[in-house]
């Protein structure tokens, strides 16, 4: 009867990425979210078709089913019917939750292309930051925009001073302890 809450994140692993993408980021930052939620008696599930590590990160109610070798296309489907959410970055489980309409905390996003995102049901974004490399400090949004810097690759924002920063642990956190409020207080 617990809740289950899934969790996934893109990597260079999808097809077999050589190049730097502003898609990914690192499970490790997942870490004290999925704690927090295994704390509050939920069934986690980290999701996921090709990932580079697996979690480093165990307790109870903590399943790294992305390496499982029960992990099949049903399962997949089944899984992401019955959770309650999902915490992910931005990759193709996110279209998976948005079919069942499941609530989604879109961590480390980067994309900035807001006209897919799902409106019937709560999505929660928290985005990478921009960091100015010359004045050494985070820039805000109006600036992203002004400047187009979310067109640009991760290697081309460094070409012109700036650099895109991965949400840290605490922020991840953070956000999940508010998703997970959201999704049980309507």
């Amino acid at each position: 009867n617990q809740e289950i809450i899934c969790f996934a994140n893109r990597d260079s692993s999808f097809k077999k990425e050589t190049f730097e993408s502003k898609r990914n980021a690192k499970i490790e930052t997942f870490k004290s979210a999925i704690e927090y939620l295994a704390n509050k008696n939920t069934f986690n599930l980290r999701m996921g078709r090709k990932n580079n590590q697996k979690i480093s990160f165990s307790k109870k109610n903590i399943v790294d089913y992305a390496f499982s070798e029960k992990k099949s296309d049903f399962m997949d489907m089944f899984i992401m019917s019955k959770c309650k959410f999902l915490i992910t970055t931005s990759h193709g489980i996110f279209d998976l939750a948005s079919f069942f309409r499941k609530n989604i905390l879109l961590v480390n996003y980067a994309d900035h292309n807001f006209h897919y995102l799902p409106k019937n049901y709560t999505t929660l974004i928290l985005p990478k930051k921009y960091k100015n490399l010359n004045k050494d400090k985070y820039v805000h949004y109006s600036e992203v925009y002004e400047k187009k810097l979310y067109l640009k690759s991760p290697i081309d924002l460094r070409d012109i001073g700036y650099e895109l920063i991965d949400n840290d642990e605490e922020e991840i956190l953070e956000a999940t302890k508010e998703m997970f409020f959201l999704s049980n207080n309507n």
